[in-house]
């Protein structure tokens, strides 16, 4: 099974995901803990909030490229 880990290119592309997966966690951790902080007991609310606006954000973003004729984002980065 990690006979694949032998392949550089996919060594190199494993390691950057684990990394990226260990830095989403940690992130989630802070935010937790500084929702924590400003808020105490509500800090619940407050991480729904942010979940709420940034998916609203997203929501209309896609509304306004489709709108518009412009390709998803997710399309657009891929062909930078």
């Amino acid at each position: 099974m990690l006979n694949v880990l032998s392949n550089p290119v996919y060594a190199k592309l494993f390691a950057v995901q684990v990394v990226a997966l260990l830095g989403t966690g940690l992130l989630t951790v802070a935010l937790g803990l500084a929702a924590y902080d400003i808020a105490g007991e509500a800090a619940g609310v407050v991480l729904g909030g942010v979940v709420y606006h940034v998916t609203a954000w997203s929501i209309r973003h896609i509304d306004k490229s489709h709108r518009l004729g412009r390709p998803p984002l997710r399309y657009r980065i891929y062909l930078l």
